[in-house]
């Protein structure tokens, strides 16, 4: 991807403005409130949310960058009247658009905070706060990225076809992966968070309605801990899981946590892996006394209703394989405890599930996230 476009964002997430580099973490809040002086705009997030200066600098730094991207692109396909430049525009601002904002998810994903631990009106917004802040500011860019995406659209929206254009609906569940733009916002519409730059009316095409959440045989498991540090949990199982490629590298947390909450519905979580791996994981997890099924459920129904696989009763035999499924079963375990960092570095309270995550093949990269060796 050209780097050059988008260039502040690309250095809130891999450079040297991530919210999270020890420097960004040092500077005083007389910094933050210096640097923003100028900025007046509103942010259409509940401004509670919005609770230091440090956030208030970047989300001037991420409307800046995206509003000097659609200023230069608009004025180009305006200027050269040309259906080629419109489409190469369009296909380029797709291009960033997703890759920026997937990326975004994943360090949302990091960070191990759920948007419960902000929204929630007895949350500490102090407690942990250099990771709450991170997971807002990706929220923010991600918000961001869908107002360029729908202003390039209205801006191209003469040379592009019906199906190539995008309802708010689908830019969601084809670009983010998940059902909701904003996790944070406290707007019932989505609409509301990207103002005027919806779908153009010159653009008639409704996109098919995918499947609904309703069928009463997609069943999940509950997992029947409740414990603070279960989204943990859950994310360092999620992130093993995209690692060995047993799942899509994009499946949001959301979804992954939908498949651990009981509910009936479909999680659409996509399995790549083989079904005698997935027969295998689901087997080991109803073996435990912290998972829990309904009454009408089995993983049988669970693996052909969710995941489209047969259950493969014989299930894997490949040694690897079965050292991973036992290395996420202990990560969920509540008996064992799991360190709050996720490297492990300063903990030594948890030497069983060290060793055994690194066992299994595991490392820890510079930047904290888990990593194959």
């Amino acid at each position: 991807m050209n780097m050059n476009r988008l260039n502040t964002i690309h250095n809130i997430i891999y450079g040297y403005l991530r919210p999270w580099h020890r420097d960004n973490l040092m500077k005083p809040d007389e910094y933050w409130k210096e640097k923003t002086v100028d900025t007046k705009k509103e942010t259409p997030f509940n401004n509670s949310l919005f609770f230091s200066p440090r956030l208030r600098y970047y989300q001037s730094l991420i409307d800046l960058d995206i509003d000097q991207f659609i200023s230069e692109a608009s004025k180009t396909v305006e200027t050269t009247k040309s259906e080629n430049i419109a489409l190469l525009k369009m296909k380029d601002t797709r291009e960033a658009v997703e890759a920026f904002a997937k990326a975004a998810i994943t360090e949302q994903r990091m960070t191990g905070i759920m948007p419960d631990d902000i929204l929630n009106d007895n949350a500490d917004l102090f407690e942990q706060q250099d990771k709450k802040e991170t997971f807002i500011i990706m929220d923010y860019i991600i918000v961001a990225l869908a107002r360029c995406y729908f202003s390039m659209q209205n801006v191209c929206s003469k040379s592009l076809s019906d199906d190539r254009a995008l309802d708010l609906a689908t830019f969601c569940t084809s670009i983010l992966g998940r059902q909701r733009l904003s996790l944070l916002s406290k707007i019932t519409s989505d609409k509301e968070l990207i103002g005027d730059s919806n779908t153009p009316a010159e653009i008639k095409k409704t996109p098919k309605t995918k499947k609904t959440n309703d069928d009463t045989n997609a069943y999940t498991v509950n997992y029947s801990y409740s414990g603070s540090d279960r989204p943990l949990r859950l994310n360092t199982v999620l992130n093993i899981l995209i690692t060995e490629k047993w799942i899509e590298e994009d499946t949001s947390p959301d979804k992954f946590f939908d498949f651990f909450s009981n509910k009936v519905w479909h999680c659409n979580i996509k399995w790549t892996a083989s079904a005698s791996v997935l027969s295998s994981f689901l087997e080991e997890l109803s073996k435990q006394p912290f998972i829990k099924l309904r009454k009408e459920c089995t993983m049988a129904l669970i693996a052909k209703n969710q995941f489209g696989k047969s259950f493969d009763y014989r299930g894997t035999t490949d040694k690897h394989k079965i050292e991973i499924i036992n290395t996420c079963i202990s990560i969920l375990n509540p008996k064992l405890r799991l360190s709050s960092s996720p490297d492990f570095d300063n903990d030594d309270d948890a030497p069983f599930l060290k060793a055994q995550i690194r066992e299994a093949g595991f490392e820890t990269r510079k930047n904290g996230h888990w990593g194959k060796k």
